[in-house]
C-alpha cells in the first residue's frame, strides 16, 4: 500500500460532510437575504410617509396659500399678515364670533401652527414655513 491512498469511504464520508455544511450555510444566507428584503421594503414604506408628510407640512407656499384663504373665506379687512423666511405672523382684530370661525378653520386645516394666543377680540398665530 502506497503512503497517498485514500480510502473511498473517507473520501466519500467528507465530500458529503462539505456538502451538507454548504447546503446549511446557503439556507442561512438565503433566510438572512429574506429578512433584509423585508427590512428594506419597511425602510421604503418609512421613507414615503416621511416624504408625504415633508411635502404636505413643510411646503410653505402651500401653508401660505392656506392661510390667506383662510383669512379670504372669513372676509377679514383688518388682518396684519407678516411673512418672514421662517414663520407667517397674522394678527386678527374683530369680534369673538369671526375669531372663534377662524380658528377652527385653522385647526381643520393641515398648518404647522407654532404659537397661537387668543383674546376676546384679537387672534394672534403663527404658522412655521419650515
Amino acid at each position: 500500500m502506497n503512503k497517498f491512498d485514500i480510502n473511498p469511504l473517507f473520501l466519500l464520508m467528507s465530500t458529503i460532510v462539505i456538502l451538507m455544511i454548504s447546503i446549511i450555510s446557503l439556507n442561512k444566507s438565503s433566510v438572512n437575504k429574506n429578512k433584509n428584503i423585508i427590512n428594506i421594503n419597511k425602510n421604503i414604506e418609512i421613507i414615503n410617509k416621511y416624504n408625504s408628510l415633508k411635502n404636505t407640512w413643510i411646503n410653505a407656499k402651500k401653508q401660505e396659500s392656506l392661510v390667506n384663504n383662510i383669512i379670504k373665506q372669513q372676509k377679514i379687512r383688518n388682518a396684519n399678515i407678516l411673512i418672514n423666511k421662517d414663520k407667517i405672523k397674522v394678527i386678527i382684530n374683530s369680534n369673538p364670533k369671526v375669531l372663534h370661525r377662524v380658528i377652527n378653520k385653522l385647526l381643520n386645516k393641515k398648518i404647522n401652527i407654532i404659537k397661537l394666543k387668543l383674546s376676546k377680540n384679537q387672534l394672534v398665530f403663527e404658522v412655521g414655513l419650515l
